[in-house]
C-alpha cells in the first residue's frame, strides 16, 4: 500500500515542546539544520514514504494545529553523485513524480544553502479534502533533500515557517 506524505495530516502526532521565539532543528544525527517559527511545532509520526513510492529518510516534520499545516525536511539516497550535466535528468524524474500526486501549478529552478534546486507548486488531494503545497528539492553529493511545505487552510502560515527553513537551511552532508 502506498502513503502519501498528505497520510501525516492524520497521523498521530505528538507535539514537542512549546515556546517563544524561533526554534531550531540542529541533530548531529540529521544530515542538516534549520530554524522556523514558534507557532510551529516540531512533531513525530510514523514513517512514511514520498508520494511517488521512494522512501525518504531523516524526517523532521514541524506542525501547526492539527497538523494539516506543516513543513518536512528530509533526504533520499541517489543512486549517483548529481552533477551540473544530470540535473535536467533529475529535475524531469522529481516532475514526472509530481505529476503522479497533484496537479503542478507553477514550477521552477531555486537555491538551496548555495546549491541549484527545483521548487514545484502542486495542488492534490483525496475525500475532500484538498491539500496545496510547495516542494523543494536540493540535490548534494548522492543525496536530494527535499523541503515539503504543504497545507489546507493556513497558506500563509506554511509558506512563512517554509521560507523560514528555507533561509537558515544547512545541508551538512
Amino acid at each position: 500500500m502506498r502513503r502519501t506524505t498528505l497520510a501525516l495530516a492524520g497521523a498521530a502526532l505528538v507535539i514537542g515542546g512549546c515556546g517563544s521565539g524561533d526554534q531550531s532543528v540542529d541533530d548531529d544525527k540529521l544530515p542538516y539544520s534549520f530554524g522556523f517559527p514558534s507557532e510551529f511545532q516540531e512533531v513525530s509520526g510514523d514513517n512514511l514514504e514520498s508520494a511517488a513510492g521512494r522512501a525518504y529518510e531523516n524526517e523532521t516534520v514541524i506542525a501547526k494545529g492539527d497538523g494539516a499545516e506543516l513543513v518536512s525536511v528530509q533526504t533520499q539516497a541517489l543512486r549517483q553523485t548529481v552533477t551540473p550535466k544530470l540535473l535536467g535528468r533529475v529535475e524531469a524524474e522529481l516532475e514526472d513524480a509530481a505529476r503522479e500526486v497533484g496537479t503542478i501549478e507553477r514550477q521552477g529552478r531555486v537555491t538551496v544553502d548555495d546549491l541549484p534546486g527545483f521548487e514545484f507548486r502542486i495542488r492534490y488531494g483525496g475525500r475532500g479534502a484538498k491539500t496545496e503545497a510547495l516542494w523543494t528539492y536540493t540535490p548534494k553529493d548522492r543525496t536530494l533533500y527535499w523541503i515539503n511545505c504543504q497545507w489546507r487552510n493556513d497558506r500563509q502560515a506554511v509558506l512563512d515557517a517554509c521560507s523560514k527553513v528555507l533561509e537558515t537551511l544547512e545541508l551538512k552532508k
